[in-house]
C-alpha cells in the first residue's frame, strides 16, 4: 500500500507498517500542472495529481500547521 506524505513524516514509521511512503513534494518541481483553484501552488499540484489519477496512493498524510492561537 502506498502512503502519500506532504510533510515531515519519518519514513520508518510508514515502513514499520509494511506500507511504502511516497513524498508528494518530489512531484511538484517537475510538474506541468497549473492548479485550477486558489490553493497554494504546492497543495494545488498534489490535489490535481491525485484527482487526475496521475499518482497512485492508497492513503494520504497531511500536516496541518496552526498559525494563530
Amino acid at each position: 500500500m502506498k502512503v502519500g506524505i506532504t510533510a515531515i513524516v519519518p519514513p520508518e514509521i510508514i515502513y514499520s507498517t509494511n506500507h511504502t511512503p511516497l513524498d508528494l513534494n518530489n512531484f511538484v518541481p517537475q510538474s506541468n500542472i497549473h492548479p485550477k483553484n486558489k490553493l497554494c501552488a504546492w497543495t494545488g499540484v498534489w490535489r490535481e495529481l491525485i484527482l487526475e489519477n496521475k499518482i497512485e496512493i492508497d492513503k494520504l498524510i497531511v500536516q496541518y500547521l496552526r498559525t494563530s492561537y
